[in-house]
């Protein structure tokens, strides 16, 4: 039962168009590294343009292959936000609306001047927690990605 599972993803992999032109590809996500770095706003339209979004890492397994990607880059990713300092809370939003269930959170998060933040993840720190919230106007390279299934022919 399960052989004949993973024959059928298999086989449903094969069909699917593979990743645009300077993309790379991990499983069934395509990733692109940008050439420059901009703010976060500048970063998420680049990735809309492109009919993608801004990385989102949703375990650790999917980290290392960003890592992979992207060196030793500091990365904007999909995730914005306020910190609700009376509760000490954040209220995180995703690009795509999706739930969070993984983080690797490095603390303290400055104080920004517009009280809006922005996630980015730094493979050049020493530290094991790589995740920051800073102001959204720093500058940053990014990385979009796309499902593979989304990706329509020409």
């Amino acid at each position: 039962m399960v052989t004949e599972l993973q024959n059928q993803i298999q086989s449903a992999e094969k069909i699917l168009p593979d990743c645009p032109s300077g993309w790379q590809r991990h499983k069934s996500t395509c990733y692109q590294l940008s050439s420059s770095e901009n703010t976060w706003q500048h970063a998420k339209e680049d990735c809309e343009n492109k009919r993608s979004n801004l990385v989102l890492l949703y375990d650790e397994a999917e980290e290392k292959v960003v890592r992979g990607f992207g060196g030793d880059a500091k990365l904007w990713m999909g995730l914005s936000g306020t910190e609700n300092k009376q509760i000490n809370k954040w209220e995180l939003k995703t690009v795509d609306s999706s739930r969070r269930c993984y983080g690797n959170w490095k603390n303290p998060t400055p104080e920004v001047a517009s009280n809006i933040y922005c996630g980015y993840v730094d493979y050049h720190t020493s530290s094991l927690k790589t995740w920051f919230m800073v102001s959204c106007e720093e500058q940053h390279k990014w990385m979009c990605e796309m499902k593979r299934a989304s990706i329509c022919p020409k």
